[in-house]
């Protein structure tokens, strides 16, 4: 019997090792642009996730039973991350590829404001592929992301999640256009087009990249009420409540108010009959 695929979170020092992994097999260009073998790359992504187990929350693992199966690392505004110092990479690698870690973190780091999330890394194993995985992640990105906004900025009336995808990976476009993100940039049109080309192609493998925007409204996430239908500007509710009160005071008219006002029921489901004929109006549209 085929077990149920879930979305987990990192919790053990073998679930970083399964990340590490997979970003090493997954993107092996970004690998080769770093200068790094693969082996190095899996040296220092592993120190820089034990050293920060605050961000294991925002990583998620698509699991099949034990077997992983894609793997999601989410990068959240306003955070602070205990980085590896240069020195102590060049201890490890030497000089050029620590003189090229320097230059990615300087030119393609993005940098987050409170609110926003960058899906920084999404991957699904190759024997996994097309099976919903990757939109699987997606769903858990997005779920867990906007938690973390909501509790930590109560002010935010949405959250702001990002990502970047090569223009010629149209496959993954397409899967994240269904989630609901729209393209907002393309690095081909930055004034430094034809120098970053080449910076992007030698660190990510690929020269011209997209970036996407979704924007998440995160008021169903503090207990807010959803309004409901109106009438005139006036929620249906109040409408009928401000009827019978102007009736009970004996002022619909503009009257004056009386001192023992009275309604009768004649007049009580005259008035609800008049309101739900004017809801009935509205909702028909």
């Amino acid at each position: 019997m085929q077990k149920p695929v879930t979305v987990r979170t990192v919790a053990t020092r073998s679930d970083v090792l399964q990340v590490v992994g997979l970003t090493a097999s997954a993107f092996a260009e970004e690998v080769r642009g770093a200068g790094l073998t693969e082996a190095e790359w899996v040296d220092l992504e592993t120190t820089e996730l034990e050293r920060n187990p605050g961000t294991w929350s925002h990583i998620g693992l698509a699991c099949e039973g034990d077997v992983v199966l894609g793997a999601v690392v989410l990068k959240m505004g306003g955070e602070v991350e205990q980085h590896m110092s240069y020195w102590e990479v060049n201890q490890r690698v030497g000089v050029c590829p620590t003189f090229w870690s320097y230059l990615y973190d300087h030119i393609m780091v993005e940098h987050l404001k409170p609110g926003e999330c960058l899906i920084d890394f999404i991957a699904v194993s190759t024997h996994a592929q097309g099976k919903g995985v990757g939109k699987m992640l997606m769903k858990w990105a997005e779920d867990t992301a906007t938690k973390l906004i909501a509790e930590r900025e109560p002010h935010a009336a949405k959250a702001e999640l990002y990502l970047w995808v090569a223009a010629g990976n149209t496959i993954a476009q397409r899967l994240y256009e269904k989630c609901g993100y729209t393209v907002i940039a393309k690095t081909s049109e930055d004034p430094l087009s034809c120098i970053m080309y080449n910076i992007y192609k030698s660190f990510l493998g690929h020269p011209v990249w997209l970036r996407m925007r979704k924007s998440v409204a995160l008021d169903h996430l503090r207990g807010k009420s959803v309004p409901g239908p109106e009438i005139n500007g006036a929620p249906v509710v109040e409408k009928i409540m401000r009827r019978i009160s102007r009736s009970l005071s004996g002022n619909e008219a503009g009257d004056k108010p009386t001192l023992l006002p009275t309604l009768s029921l004649n007049r009580f489901m005259a008035l609800s009959a008049a309101t739900a004929a004017e809801e009935s109006a509205l909702t028909s549209i």
